[in-house]
């Protein structure tokens, strides 16, 4: 993720804080990354913008590079279809816009075709790929895409 995020090396202390949450293995790093996201939108890092769910895949790091699971974003949305959500509890969804050379989608691309509830993107469709909400983004990718969910399947 650091190609992403190049412009730290000018904030130091962004990027020490960066560094000791990514090298520690006891990292707290869900409060340790509420942190960063502060420190970024405080350096004009990091801004809210709104995603159509085709537009976004899961970058290749995700998940130590496991990225994502379709059995896994189907069995969420089986969950979400029974008890219902509330959009709040995603607004906050984190994803990294696509860099030109556009390794996430090409590393995204290559793990829906090996999965059989994902659908596979067009090249050139995904804009940012997701470190957060991954699972229920791509479940809502597999809903406009007409695929059944497994509880359907089964």
């Amino acid at each position: 993720m650091m190609e992403q995020l190049d412009a730290a090396r000018d904030y130091p202390d962004l990027l020490e804080k960066i560094n000791n949450t990514t090298d520690k293995e006891d990292s707290r790093i869900v409060s340790e990354y509420a942190e960063i996201v502060v420190m970024g939108f405080k350096y004009n890092l990091i801004y809210k913008r709104k995603m159509q769910a085709g537009q976004v895949g899961v970058h290749r790091k995700n998940r130590d590079g496991a990225m994502v699971s379709g059995r896994e974003s189907s069995q969420i949305w089986d969950d979400v279809d029974r008890v219902g959500v509330a959009p709040d509890l995603y607004r906050d969804a984190t994803a990294f816009e696509e860099p030109t050379n556009r390794i996430n989608e090409i590393e995204f691309i290559k793990r829906c075709e090996c999965d059989e509830f994902l659908p596979v993107p067009n090249r050139g469709d995904i804009q940012t790929s997701s470190v957060a909400c991954s699972h229920w983004n791509q479940a809502i990718r597999m809903a406009l895409n007409g695929m059944v969910s497994i509880a359907t399947a089964m």
